[in-house]
């Protein structure tokens, strides 16, 4: 039998290939400007930060959800338990993410 596609090229390490400019210009752009030697140093500013942080990636749950339901219900089969499937990781993840929040707020 002959194959009509050729087989993938073999890795030698599980571990992900991340180009350490993308990586660095990502978490630039995502992660807060770290504060200068200027500035006062107030642990309030770390947790306005953070909260700040936690706000935003919750937002960005709620998208990433939404946009998988709606991928979902256009779908059939296998693909649209996999669109699902994302959703729930997804929903997984606000919750963990708005328990961590819960727990900013309360310091």
């Amino acid at each position: 039998m002959v194959k009509i596609t050729p087989d993938p090229p073999k890795q030698s390490s599980t571990a992900p290939i991340f180009d350490k400019a993308v990586v660095k210009r990502a978490m630039a752009c995502y992660l807060p400007i770290p504060r200068t030697d200027k500035e006062p140093h107030d642990s309030k500013f770390d947790f306005i930060s953070l909260e700040a942080t936690l706000v935003h990636a919750l937002d960005f749950l709620r998208c990433a959800s939404a946009t998988a339901h709606e991928l979902g219900d256009e779908l059939a089969g296998a693909q649209r338990d996999l669109a699902f499937a994302s959703m729930h990781m997804l929903e997984m993840a606000k919750v963990m993410v708005e328990r961590s929040l819960e727990c900013v707020e309360e310091v």
